[in-house]
């Protein structure tokens, strides 16, 4: 996860640089199972809803919804999660995300109509579009500069891996009465646990740094590095703040219709990705594998067998 940085070029500005200390990796550790439980929570339908709706009697409609339901509440809990981490705090997005899973995964396990199940479908949706977006910005701000690239792509590895989880959960509790009860109840646990672990680590420096709280920002720092580290990281830090208040603010269309053309050409190449990425389907595979399974001939059992499969070649 984490690597040796090369050695600075001598060009380049003395800046002390720090591995991977142990208290640095429990906190990177926090925010990826933050991500591994928003994986879970996307991933663990997909087995549970082939007996699902057999028991609560739903129609195919009605199980579409509840599936599809969460990524639209998860767009939801994206667009406003960058105005919550910034009034609120990167720690207390996290622990809110968690508090929406735990209420999301509640719901669920007790959920004996249509109604109830959709209500914690949004709720864990919520929670997966929050997560999404908190944890990568809390890793971000957190880790040193030289490894903030590995670091933060351990969030994508923790969200696949969740969804595999959640593979792993449908097939252990295939022909147990009541299964995707427990395959929802599980997701209570980790939720909880981090709600409450999230707290023993410190808030954002960037974020302390942004409401003028430099003694509190350099003792998170010096948790993380040493002395020298973090006074050269606050300095870095204050620098970047300072530079984004002169820039001044910019509008919808000079961010949407950048003049500069490398702008635009990364704009173009990021919202393409991120676009292309959904409209290929993944998301629809990601859930209603085992119905693809199912309908090509295998029996249930086989179905989550494949099923895991497919779950490891997204890890």
């Amino acid at each position: 996860m984490c690597e040796a940085a090369p050695a600075a070029a001598a060009d380049e500005p003395k800046h002390p640089r720090i591995g991977c200390t142990r208290f640095l990796v429990w906190i990177v550790s926090l925010s990826a199972i933050s991500s591994i439980i928003s994986g879970y929570d996307q991933g663990v339908i997909a087995g549970a809803m082939l007996t699902l709706q057999e028991d609560l009697g739903l129609t195919g409609v009605e199980l579409e919804l509840c599936v599809g339901v969460i990524n639209l509440a998860a767009a939801l809990g994206g667009i406003v999660t960058g105005a919550i981490a910034d009034a609120k705090g990167r720690r207390w997005t996290i622990t809110l995300s968690n508090v929406l899973f735990l209420l999301g995964s509640l719901l669920l396990t007790i959920a004996e109509d249509f109604f109830t199940l959709m209500v914690g479908r949004v709720f864990m949706g919520l929670g997966v579009g929050i997560a999404l977006v908190a944890a990568p910005i809390f890793t971000a701000e957190i880790s040193p500069a030289h490894l903030r690239g590995s670091l933060v792509a351990m969030s994508d590895v923790a969200t696949n891996a969740g969804i595999l989880l959640g593979y792993a959960a449908g097939l252990s509790f295939y022909g147990v009465v009541g299964g995707w009860r427990y395959m929802f109840a599980i997701g209570m646990l980790p939720a909880g646990l981090l709600a409450i672990l999230i707290w023993t680590v410190p808030e954002s420096p960037r974020w302390l740094a942004m409401r003028g709280r430099d003694n509190d920002a350099l003792a998170a720092l010096v948790r993380i590095g040493d002395k020298a580290y973090a006074e050269a990281e606050l300095e870095s830090i204050r620098t970047s703040i300072q530079n984004d208040s002169t820039a001044g603010e910019a509008s919808w269309k000079e961010i949407f219709f950048p003049a500069d053309r490398p702008t635009a050409r990364m704009l173009t190449a990021g919202l393409g990705v991120a676009f292309f990425s959904q409209a290929c389907g993944t998301e629809a595979v990601t859930y209603y594998i085992p119905e693809v399974m199912v309908d090509v001939g295998l029996s249930d059992s086989e179905a989550l067998v494949a099923t895991m499969g497919a779950g490891g070649c997204k890890v």
